[in-house]
This record gives structure tokens, sequence and C-alpha cells, in this order.
């Protein structure tokens, strides 16, 4: 994705490449510059899932997918078969793991320079194996069922998923063993898990991760968020401690524009009156930060005015001459 965009994008080779090649010749110059800079706004972008905070995946318009888990995982382990897993949602589950667990806490792989330009402070972790019982500063340990209340998020999705109590002996035999399980298909059967160090892995962003647009999700009862992927339609924003609260998510059709760099005012009319989006708007789902389309400079952007206001044409946009400044 990122070659891509460096070579496609004429909004990242000009105008984005040329403020940061000001910055920074060194990492940004060339075409491996362009490269460079396409990565760091991927990773910006994708480096983390957050959970309330606006981003593609929040707002249920990109998927970030693994593509080694569709192609690896093929076989159910024996506890998680045991438990009721079926292969789909043992798929979900490891994906649930990456997205929520491991880029979550920022335990990926990444450049030096991406500290000085990402823009936000992401405090880089390593994920430690299964191995390591103790906590240690800048670790992230892998969960299990440690005490007996609040337990780690994935402990609480497979008890109420799969009803399984973990404050039992059995029941936490069986969660920590599908716990193993899933390391053991993340890091030697999908092989997603570089290690860094002895005991220490990451996620490799250039070589583990791929995007896709949305058709179908689930709203989050918790959050309000758009889910790309749930347990059993169970959210992974579990309460720590059971609640009466409505924990399953709604499914919804997400809608995708099949034309999105053709005529703009086609887009306002499929904007306003698609049912989808009109479903998703009433829903609170859907807000201004989601529709607006630029047709000038090919590219969408998330508004940050009221869905009444017109978008900032921004094919008009110059650089400014130095002269004079």
């Amino acid at each position: 994705m990122a070659t891509k965009l460096a070579t496609n994008s004429n909004q990242l080779k000009k105008w984005i490449a040329d403020h940061y090649r000001d910055l920074d010749m060194a990492d940004f110059n060339g075409e491996s510059g362009a490269k460079n800079l396409a990565e760091l706004l991927l990773a910006r972008e994708f480096l983390r899932r957050p959970k309330k905070q606006n981003s593609l995946e929040s707002m249920g318009l990109v998927q970030v997918f693994y593509p080694r888990l569709e192609e690896k995982i093929n076989k159910l382990p024996t506890f998680a078969a045991a438990v009721g897993f079926n292969i789909a949602e043992w798929r979900d589950f490891l994906k649930l793991i990456l997205d929520w667990h491991v880029r979550a806490s920022q335990a990926v792989g990444h450049e030096t320079y991406w500290h000085r330009w990402i823009g936000n402070r992401f405090p880089f972790r390593q994920l430690a194996s299964p191995k390591q019982k103790d906590a240690i500063r800048g670790v992230i340990m892998w969960p299990a069922v440690r005490g007996h209340q609040n337990y780690n998020r994935f402990v609480r999705l497979i008890r109420e998923a799969y009803k399984i109590d973990p404050s039992t002996v059995i029941g936490k035999e069986q969660i920590d063993s599908i716990m193993q399980e899933a390391w053991e298909a993340l890091q030697f059967k999908a092989g997603v898990l570089r290690p860094v160090e002895e005991g220490r892995y990451t996620l490799d962003l250039r070589d583990q991760v791929s995007f896709r647009l949305i058709k179908k999700g689930w709203i989050c009862p918790i959050t309000r968020r758009v889910l790309d992927t749930t347990l059993k339609g169970v959210t992974p924003f579990l309460p720590p401690k059971r609640k009466s609260r409505k924990i399953e998510c709604e499914e919804v059709e997400v809608p995708v524009y099949s034309d999105a760099f053709g005529d703009l005012d086609r887009s306002r009319v499929w904007l306003r009156e698609n049912p989808f989006v009109m479903a998703l708007r009433d829903k609170g789902i859907w807000s201004g930060y989601m529709i607006v389309s630029s047709k000038i400079v090919a590219i969408f952007h998330q508004q940050n005015t009221p869905p009444n206001r017109q978008p900032v044409n921004c094919g008009s946009w110059k650089r400014p001459s130095r002269k004079g400044i």
C-alpha cells in the first residue's frame, strides 16, 4: 500500500512530500522519501486501533485485516474446538487479539524517524510471550486469567461468548489453554508476530497488515462505534464486572459509494438519499466527519465542520511564496 501511495498519489508526491522534505531532507527526499512518508502516514492512521477517537477504522470506513490469518489458520486447536469455537470464530478471535491487544497497546514494529514526525505520542511497546509471568515496564503481558476480578478483555470475551467461568479451576484452565493456543496460532502458524529479542515480539505493519472496505459492520452498544469484527456478535468492550448492560452488537450494512472520484454533485445526492446512509445517520453513527469528498484533489478527507456546511475547496490551494513572509 505504501508503494502504491508513493507512486500513484500526486497529493503525496507533490504537496505533502514537499512540505516534509523541507523539514527533513534525509528521511523524505527522492522516491525512497516518498515511500517513507507514505509509511509514516499509514502508520499514523493504523498503527493503533482507537476505541472512540475518530479514525478510518472506528468510523467504519476501512477494515484492517491480516492476510496470513485467512491463509494459514484453517484448523481448530484442541481446546478452542472443545468449548465450541468454529473456524470462522477462531479467526475472528485472533483478529480481535491483534486489533485490541497488540495494536491497541502499540506493540508494533516501527522506524526511528516515526517518533519525530508521526504527530502523536505513541509509546511503542513489545509483546511478551505467555511464558512471561511477571509484569515488566514497557512490555505487554499475554492475556490470561489472573486474580479473581478485573479480568483481561479477552478473558471476559470468552466468558460471555462461550459461558466459561474463569473463577473456577476448570474455567481458568480452559481459558488459559485457549489463550496459549491463540499465541501458538499467531506466532507459529500464521507467523504474524516478529521476535525482536528473547521473549519479546512485535507486529510488523509492513508485511502483515492489509486494508479493505467494510460492507457489513456491527454497532458496539458500549462505544456506539462501528466494529468490523466481533466474536459471536459480542462486543470486545465488555465492562470489567458483569452488569445487565447489553453486550450484543447490532449488525448493519455499511454503504460504499461506487464512484468515489466522480461527480461531486452526484456524490452529494447519494449521501442525502442513500437509505443505508440515512439509517446510520438516524442512529447517530454517521456524522459530518464521514461524508465529505473533494472532487478537485480526488481524495476523501474527514470533515471537521457540521454536515450543513460546505467543504473547503482544496483545489485552489497554492504553496505560499517565501518572499515577504
